[in-house]
């Protein structure tokens, strides 16, 4: 049975420095100047992408949803291997180095070597035939902060990419993906900063950071890298690095009220209001957070 996935509430929390680092069939995507992978969050559709494999058209056996705002993929009980992929095209690229990213959750694969069955995110220049290709481990069924990613790829100006997640899967593997990502690869840059560690305090010494922006701030796309440029999480940074104590402020954001009592929802322009009674869906976010929607899609915020 495909498991549904439950999500954690996080604490608000951060004030921390982030270094961003830097086929047949397939549909060639339009770009402006230059190329732009489409529809990379995956939470409504698979507009841009070719689904292939044995997940071309869904069953009530088997098959791909986006039913909980990522792409879902299972293969149920009735098939004990599955062949899946998923394929665009992105052209016209900018001479460069680039990386794939996807963030994958699952109950296949987990921590698996390389010699089991699996999914696999390959970037291919359709030009000079280079590749990079990272084998996806899953780490848990609601782990999005999970992100896989390949190492850079060189591109001359012009050419295009291919980008593809395919594999096997056995029978009852689920698999979950959203927020694949096509970027340049930057290189960490040194900062100008650099604060000198204070020999020989004792280990009940206060080591303190405020971390009250944390949620915000990663909600934004903000990713954190180790001193080693590995991505890692900022707990376990700070962790490392001694801290022992945080400083957490709590903002109170009391919800806008009409005359009689009611909340009011306001649109982005953030002077359209609406009524509650208006609200024809609701979504929560990763972080626990809820989304608002209107009945014709757009959403509305409190």
């Amino acid at each position: 049975m495909k498991r549904k996935k439950g999500i954690g509430i996080l604490l608000s929390v951060c004030m921390a420095v982030t270094a961003i680092p830097a086929g047949a069939g397939i549909p060639k995507v339009s770009a402006a100047e230059n190329g732009t992978l489409v529809n990379g969050a995956l939470t409504e559709n698979a507009e841009g992408w070719t689904i292939g494999g044995d997940f071309a058209n869904t069953s009530d056996a088997y098959g791909y949803s986006f039913s909980d705002g990522y792409l879902s993929v299972w293969t149920g009980d009735s098939m004990e291997k599955a062949e899946f992929s998923i394929t665009q095209t992105i052209a016209n690229v900018a001479e460069g180095n680039y990386y794939a990213s996807t963030s994958i959750v699952g109950n296949g694969n987990q921590g698996a070597s390389t010699s089991k069955d699996h999914l696999t995110m390959t970037i291919t220049d359709s030009n000079s035939g280079a590749s990079q290709a990272r084998q996806l481990i899953t780490d848990g069924w609601d782990n999005w902060g999970n992100i896989q990613k390949t190492d850079a790829l060189s591109v001359k100006e012009g050419d295009s990419v291919v980008l593809t997640i395919s594999g096997t899967m056995d029978a009852n593997d689920w698999y979950g993906l959203k927020n694949v990502s096509f970027l340049p690869y930057t290189e960490a840059v040194q900062a100008s900063i650099n604060v000198q560690k204070v020999e020989g305090l004792s280990k009940d010494f206060m080591h303190g950071v405020d971390v009250s922006s944390y949620l915000s701030i990663v909600q934004s796309g903000a990713k954190y890298y180790d001193t080693d440029g590995n991505e890692a999480n900022l707990f376990d940074i700070m962790e490392n690095a001694g801290i022992n104590y945080v400083r957490l402020r709590v903002w109170n954001n009391p919800y806008p009220l009409d005359a009689d009592g009611n909340k009011i929802y306001v649109e982005e322009d953030g002077s359209t209001t609406h009524k509650a009674s208006e609200i024809a869906d609701t979504k929560t976010d990763d972080y626990g957070g809820k989304r608002y929607f209107l009945s014709d899609g757009k959403e509305v915020y409190l």
